[in-house]
């Protein structure tokens, strides 16, 4: 299979319980965000993110961040997918952190679900129903659902004591998947989203680095959009 060239970033940003409702973006109170960005967050959260956020010029994606304990009964689970679904009609990804969810994967997939950011990517390479990109770290364990790893988080760097943390590293033709806090009790987005937003942008403008959603990858991975991978043999597949 031929190499992607095109080296992928993805920035997401989770929100907390608390996070206020009028978000700005950056220290200057920007309104507007130099790439796209995927929020997570709750079911009781979500429906407040995707209206506070809505205030921000850019491309949002809007993902629900599922507990654990949801996924050790079914009706719980299609009961906060319904209720997200509510709020985000076009949800189609899921950030799981930690817990077995291997035996819902038909479930997530009945529910509209498509892609799953998970931390760990257990049995990499596995089990893959169709090829993704080589050093793409995310595989296809059952027909329309895509399970994505979320990037380590960088090691401080030596000027950290300086608020200066060592920028994060894509490689040629990679994909990386890179979170970061929610906005302050000020509704500023924190340092380390506007870093990274804007190191992103740059990245894209000078580097050829594209910055995606989540929610979007699964129609990149597969060649079901007109901005299909280049080189890729997936849109055959």
């Amino acid at each position: 299979m031929p190499a992607v060239k095109t080296p992928t970033v993805i920035v997401v940003c989770g929100v907390a319980a608390g996070s206020p409702k009028t978000p700005r973006h950056g220290h200057h109170g920007r309104s507007s965000l130099p790439v796209p960005v995927t929020w997570i967050a709750s079911t009781e959260r979500i429906g407040a993110v995707a209206s506070a956020v809505g205030a921000l010029r850019g491309q949002h994606d809007f993902v629900l961040q599922v507990p654990t304990a949801a996924f050790e009964s079914r009706q719980r689970l299609r009961r906060l997918l319904a209720m997200a679904r509510e709020a985000v009609p076009s949800l189609e990804a899921v950030a799981v952190r930690g817990g077995d969810f291997v035996d819902h994967r038909p479930l997530l997939v009945e529910e509209g679900v498509r892609v799953v950011l998970v931390e760990t990517l257990a049995g990499y390479g596995r089990s893959s129903r169709r090829p993704a990109p080589a050093g793409w770290r995310c595989h296809n364990p059952a027909w329309g659902l895509w399970e994505v790893e979320m990037a380590p988080a960088a090691r401080p760097g030596p000027l950290s004591i300086f608020g200066l943390s060592s920028r994060p590293r894509v490689r040629r033709g990679g994909l990386a998947v890179l979170g970061t806090e929610a906005w302050d009790a000020q509704g500023l987005a924190c340092h380390r989203f506007d870093r990274l937003a804007t190191w992103a942008a740059a990245k894209a403008s000078r580097d050829g680095v594209e910055a995606t959603t989540l929610s979007g990858l699964a129609a990149r991975l597969t060649g079901d959009d007109q901005q299909a991978l280049a080189g890729s043999v997936l849109r055959a597949a």
